[in-house]
């Protein structure tokens, strides 16, 4: 039986979807751009994550980091963009890092999947 990766069935499905999206910032998810990189504050109902995942700030809130590739994915989610525009700027501010189109469609997927980011329009 073969067993095939998340990446493999993202691939198949929704990558040509995806890439298409014009994304923008949940607006049930605080942020701010501070030293460690970007911090979200979400409430508990939209972490998407179990304990071994969180720091708690309160009884209803979760507070975590986004760093590297994720934190620009994230500043770039602004509506004026589609996610393979993104891949596009991205490559362009990073000449010497390959970033390949999968790696982003799987990271904002990801931010998707949690409610973080919400789809504005798509061509």
């Amino acid at each position: 039986m073969k067993v095939t990766s998340s990446m493999e069935k993202l691939r198949r499905q929704d990558v040509n979807f995806i890439k298409k999206l014009s994304l923008v910032r949940s607006a049930g998810v605080q942020w701010s751009h501070e030293e460690r990189g970007i911090v979200l504050r979400i409430p508990w109902e939209k972490a998407g994550f179990n304990l071994r995942h969180l720091r708690p700030l309160n009884a209803g809130t979760v507070v975590l980091s986004l760093r590297s590739l994720t934190k620009d994915i994230w500043l770039c989610c602004d509506g004026t963009r589609s996610v393979e525009q993104i891949w596009m700027e991205l490559q362009a501010r990073y000449p010497q890092t390959e970033i390949s189109l999968e790696e982003i469609v799987r990271k904002v997927n990801q931010l998707l999947r949690r409610g973080w980011l919400v789809a504005c329009k798509g061509e």
